[in-house]
């Protein structure tokens, strides 16, 4: 009888860590940069890419159930630059995340982001441990925190305001970890960091660019099959939105993040609209993220 418990118990336990998968996250270590004068057993970087895989995908990280299907996918390139000391690595982490749009097989891109200061010490074989409120080490830190953003991001997505909780949560990670006087959390002169990553999400200001990604993907994207000329009009209006954002907090982490993800898309949803429609949104681009002027040109050619 305890057997069959025991048994029970733990096929029980596996069905609630199913459940409980919201991320799907593929995980890259490339040491191939590396400095060459380190003398570092490779088998290290295939250990982390299990270790961090397993991390990010069998984590708790909301109380929703995600189904098979549902989890939201990524992918987490980590490019090893030097490893300075024994089990002291320096890198940087390119991040990305995306978003099923509804009744399609397309995935949206919605996060593309590189940290460059993912710094860590990892011991081959040692477990990673995150409880929240807490700061063991800046890599379970950093990978809970990006899990949060992800979460944040998909979850504004689907409604206004969704991700709020796990913004708070991004930038209780951010107060907390600052303790360690280690680099990427600290405010500093460069604004391409977590700690304004963190601050970008909570900002009173960026709240109408946030709450532009629901009408975005939720009334733009998922209507799009059924009324593109619709979808696109309401995609028009969260660039609007955004460019009064814009004038407030000029610059900001959020925005160049939001670009990098969706500059190539915004070209092909708006190629085919009206030649107005299309000068309005080139425009828009043009102001809002100027370095990617050559590819928005292709809007009005």
């Amino acid at each position: 009888m305890r057997l069959f418990i025991s048994f029970f118990l733990l096929a029980l336990f596996e069905i609630q860590q199913l459940a409980a998968q919201e991320l799907l996250m593929k995980v890259i270590v490339n040491a191939t940069q590396m400095k060459t004068n380190q003398a570092t057993d490779k088998a290290i970087f295939a250990d982390m890419e299990n270790v961090f895989k397993n991390f990010l995908n069998t984590f708790k990280w909301t109380n929703d159930d995600f189904k098979k299907g549902e989890q939201i996918t990524g992918n987490l390139l980590i490019t090893i630059t030097d490893a300075p000391t024994q089990n002291v690595f320096h890198a940087t982490a390119q991040l990305q995340a995306s978003r099923t749009i509804y009744n399609t097989n397309y995935s949206s891109p919605v996060l593309n982001f590189i940290d460059r200061t993912f710094n860590f010490a990892y011991v081959q074989g040692q477990p990673l441990i995150y409880a929240q409120n807490i700061y063991t080490d800046d890599l379970s830190s950093m990978l809970a925190f990006y899990a949060n953003v992800i979460l944040a991001m998909d979850y504004d997505s689907f409604s206004k305001g969704g991700g709020a909780k796990y913004a708070e949560e991004v930038f209780n990670i951010v107060n907390i970890a600052q303790g360690s006087g280690n680099a990427g959390w600290a405010r500093s002169s460069t604004t391409i960091n977590r700690y304004w990553l963190a601050e970008n999400l909570q900002s009173q200001q960026m709240i109408p660019f946030r709450e532009g990604l629901y009408k975005y993907h939720f009334l733009g994207l998922d209507s799009f099959l059924k009324d593109p000329d619709k979808a696109r009009g309401s995609i028009l209006e969260v660039l609007e939105t955004i460019d009064g954002v814009n004038k407030l907090k000029p610059s900001a982490i959020y925005t160049n993040i939001f670009f990098d993800a969706k500059g190539l898309e915004l070209i092909a949803i708006f190629k085919p609209a009206p030649l107005e429609m299309r000068k309005k949104v080139h425009n828009f681009l043009l102001r809002l993220d100027p370095n990617k002027a050559v590819q928005y040109n292709k809007l009005i050619e």
